[in-house]
């Protein structure tokens, strides 16, 4: 471990000192973020895998917990994040030009809406229950100055169909546009890719696609925030949800395609109280509907409660409890429910 760690240390010396003037121009800005849960969830019998009701107590490290570093000179920016598995959270480069900037690498794609704090499920942020997460991708993208992008996301196929084989032969194209208007900002989102099942003898093409709008208003000590999605085949294009019925369906007896559609909302309210403690909370809803003649919506809602304390400038404490209700599944099961409650601690460095 030693020698492997020496050795990436001197790779890096090389590089520096024949990238010379780069390097000496460039400057670092390294950064840290330890994030633990701890939590007691209480299942309810038709949400505990042991068929009853179910408590369980965790101790977990966040697994947005992430160190990495910032690193700009008068010509771009770069950065790199590796989270606590570890795993590679980021990785990438911009260079700005007059019209805007062009970055490359490893990042959130513009498909993303994140408007909610909530620390359960390792900083969930309800984005499974209502908002629109479709992660962080290699991908080519450009920013305008006026809030508009365009990016080229690497086009993971994620195929429910089972002929075999997978093939793409475009990238996954997601566009934004963000804009602030006084005490108003917003923007809306969109994602659309597609691919081919194939076996020897059968060819079947699927196509995904995401979507989302979203605001925020300061009024003072208080802030509000909204969102709304309306996915096809969600599952498919990669966006993380909870409950089932977000894939699209195929019928090899029929040679029928059937797409699945997923809507959902997020509303977050907080106010700061004093510098060091704040309120706030949020609910999510979320529908998925397999589109298959007799299936039921397979519904998910969440609501949560939390007081952010910052105890210094660098150590967050957030007591927070919630509630899930899984509703019924797409056979009109019911699914039960969770009630948790606990405290996420955050010591950023």
């Amino acid at each position: 471990m030693f020698e492997k760690t020496l050795k990436i240390c001197l790779i890096g010396v090389t590089v520096c000192l024949m990238a010379g003037p780069v390097c000496a121009e460039s400057e670092w800005d390294f950064y840290g973020s330890v994030r633990l849960s701890t939590f007691q969830d209480n299942f309810s019998k038709e949400a505990s895998s042991t068929g009853k009701d179910r408590s369980n107590m965790s101790l977990d490290m966040n697994s947005n917990s992430r160190i990495g570093a910032k690193i700009k000179n008068d010509e771009f920016n770069a950065g790199f994040e590796y989270g606590s598995t570890p795993n590679l959270r980021k990785l990438f480069g911009r260079w700005k030009t007059e019209y805007g900037h062009l970055m490359i690498g490893q990042h959130y794609t513009p498909a993303n809406i994140v408007i909610s704090n909530q620390t359960h499920n390792g900083g969930g942020a309800l984005l499974n229950v209502g908002g629109l997460y479709t992660g962080r991708n290699p991908q080519i993208l450009f920013k305008t100055k006026i809030g508009l992008m365009f990016s080229a996301v690497k086009p993971n196929a994620y195929d429910t169909v089972g002929l075999g084989n997978t093939t793409t032969s475009l990238p996954a194209i997601e566009a934004r546009y963000d804009f602030t208007a006084g005490r108003l900002s917003g923007g809306v989102v969109y994602g659309t890719k597609s691919f081919k099942s194939e076996s020897t003898t059968k060819s079947v093409s699927v196509s995904a696609s995401v979507m989302g709008a979203f605001a925020r208003v300061k009024l003072g000590a208080t802030k509000f925030a909204f969102n709304i999605i309306s996915s096809t085949n969600p599952g498919n294009y990669g966006q993380w949800l909870e409950g089932g019925s977000t894939t699209a369906t195929y019928d090899a007896s029929t040679d029928s395609l059937t797409n699945a559609t997923t809507t959902g909302f997020i509303l977050v309210g907080s106010l700061t109280i004093s510098e060091t403690i704040s309120f706030e909370t949020g609910y999510g809803s979320q529908s998925n509907k397999s589109g298959i003649s007799g299936d039921k919506e397979d519904e998910t809602t969440a609501i949560y409660v939390q007081l952010p304390i910052k105890w210094t400038s660098a150590i967050f404490i957030t007591p927070e409890i919630g509630f899930y209700d899984y509703v019924k599944d797409s056979s009109g099961t019911k699914k039960g429910s969770n009630t948790y409650f606990g405290v996420n601690w955050k010591f950023d460095f």
